[in-house]
């Protein structure tokens, strides 16, 4: 950012003022542009444009399934409770690397083993899955872990994503 925009905050995170922008994109196709201050949460105003997306998409197509991915940014109990109250609506979502993630994850993830594991492979990985219930969320839900081990060595817990699970047909 240049200058001294209206609505510019420092943030912390990037080190420098910014814009935090809100984009919801199906494809190459844009459903929602909203330039955002940086002020607050990267989940600031994501549940009212859902409302809106989930309700046209649903007058086009009633019964199509909706998955909303996000990253770390949008993996709160607001997004995840709002989805789960709707028929059809799941979602993916990352979560930040912390210590007790880690730690929870890591008997399954210890399993990895450079050589045996990955036979012949360059780097091989583990995506363990638990259901883990933080202070901030209103109820336990499944994680999925990621961990890679690679000839140069290990790399723990890459990442990790909290998904609601699509209901078979």
């Amino acid at each position: 950012m240049h200058g001294l925009q209206e609505g510019r905050h420092f943030s912390g995170y990037y080190g420098d003022y910014c814009y935090l922008p809100l984009y919801i994109v199906v494809g190459d196709v844009v459903l929602w542009a909203q330039l955002r201050t940086s002020d607050h949460g990267g989940d600031e105003g994501v549940v009212p444009a859902l409302e809106k997306i989930v309700a046209a998409i649903r007058q086009r197509m009633p019964r199509v399934r909706i998955i909303v991915r996000g990253d770390s940014g949008f993996g709160r109990d607001e997004i995840m409770t709002w989805c789960e109250g709707q028929r059809g609506v799941f979602y993916c979502l990352g979560l930040s690397k912390n210590a007790a993630l880690i730690a929870r994850l890591g008997p399954a993830l210890g399993r990895l083993v450079p050589g045996a594991a990955c036979a012949g492979h360059p780097a091989c990985a583990s995506s363990p899955s638990l259901s883990i219930d933080p202070e901030s969320w209103s109820r336990p839900r499944r994680v999925i872990g990621k961990a890679e081990v690679m000839a140069e060595g290990e790399i723990p817990v890459s990442s990790s994503r909290t998904c609601r699970p699509q209901a078979s047909k």
